[in-house]
Order: C-alpha cells, then structure tokens, then sequence
C-alpha cells in the first residue's frame, strides 16, 4: 500500500482494542464491598461502561450515596484497578495485528479514551500497542462525547480530522467522531451501544475495519 500521509485512524479502549469487562468488574465489586454493598453481576457493570470512572462508580452505587461514599469508591476502584488493570484485559481477536496493519499502510494511529490516561497507557504499553500507537488522550484530559480528545490527538499527531476515522463501541466515540468531522465506525462486538446515533460503517471484526479503512478514497 501507498503510504497515506496526514491522516489517523483513532481508537476507543475498552471495547473496541481490548476486552477489559473483567478487571473492570472486579475493581467496581471491591470499591462497592469496601464501601458495605454486594457485588453486581459481570452484565450489569458492562452496561455501566463508556463515560470514565467516575460515572461507572456511580451507576454502580445507590442513587442516594453521600459525596464521601463516592470518593472512598473512588480511592478503592483507583487503588485496585492500578495493580490488576490487566489481569484478564486482553485484545480482541485481531486487534494489534489490524492496527500494525494499518501503521504499516501509512496511517498515524491514536487512542482516545475515557479511561484515565495512567491506566490507558499502562494497557497499551503491556499488551503491545505502543508504538504503533503514537498519541493518547485520556478521560482525565478531555472526554467523549465532546470533541476535543479528538482535536488533541490531531494535534499530537499533525492529520485532519477530515480525513481520518473515529473507531469505537459506544455512542460517546460516535458522538465525538461525528463533531471532530472523521468518518465513524461502530464495533459490534464491544461492550457499548450505538444510542441511536449514526455512523459510516459497521464493523463486526477487525477486518472487516481493515478493508473499510483501505476502501476510504486517498486523496
């Protein structure tokens, strides 16, 4: 293939490059048993992902929880997930290969995430995404469904938006592909959900992405 300049193919995390329910799901159920509540189903947390931590902390706890409640959660998800973030996360079935693939098409890569930056990265590094992953944006630096952790990455990496894609599972990568201007892509295998919004092309595997990404008109 003919190297592609100015141009990036942006991922979500969870749900898209990795399978990360599990660890996720068991720092949810210690920060709710260190705070006196019983453990929630695997299904339940899952439907609880996308926004960042502290929106899957407070799906996951009671509606009428004190301040100070949500923050001992808070310390003790934080305090567990940074030792066992990638216990059981694993990539999805062609996940580096397809972004390697990519990379080596010509395409800058990046990852924009909800997740905080420290964990995002710490994934990535261990299961080998970085490089060819070159820029990150984490949730505690700006947040999907707004913009700007695209606009970041752009930066970061020096490609148009225009001319790029925004690959996700969840309605907030769509959200955010779609007002930064990049053609979207929705994974039907991950652990979010369209909510309703459109998007350029679904993809059931990480080939399926691949063809669609090599099919996109080179200017």
């Amino acid at each position: 293939m003919n190297s592609i300049n100015n141009k990036a193919v942006i991922f979500d995390l969870d749900g898209t490059l990795v399978d990360s329910l599990h660890d996720l799901a068991a720092a949810v159920n210690v920060a709710r048993q260190d705070c006196g509540f019983s453990v929630l189903p695997i299904a339940t947390i899952g439907s609880y992902v996308g926004n960042g931590v502290r929106k899957l902390l407070q799906r996951s706890l009671p509606d009428d929880i004190e301040a100070s409640v949500l923050e001992k959660a808070t310390d003790s998800f934080q305090s567990y997930y940074a030792d066992h973030c990638c216990v059981k996360t694993v990539p999805y079935v062609g996940a580096l290969e397809t972004v390697q693939s990519l990379h080596a098409d010509g395409w800058a890569i990046g990852v924009a995430t909800n997740k905080p930056y420290g964990f995002a990265k710490h994934i990535l590094e261990t299961l080998g995404f970085m490089p060819p992953v070159t820029a990150l944006c984490g949730g505690d630096q700006a947040r999907k469904p707004a913009p700007e952790p695209l606009y970041r990455i752009a930066k970061t990496l020096d490609v148009d938006l225009s001319a790029s894609w925004m690959v996700g599972d969840h309605d907030t990568d769509l959200a955010a592909g779609a007002a930064a201007g990049c053609k979207t892509a929705w994974c039907s295998w991950g652990i979010g959900h369209t909510g309703g919004l459109p998007y350029d092309v679904q993809i059931n595997s990480m080939s399926e992405l691949l063809s669609a990404v090599r099919a996109m008109p080179q200017e």
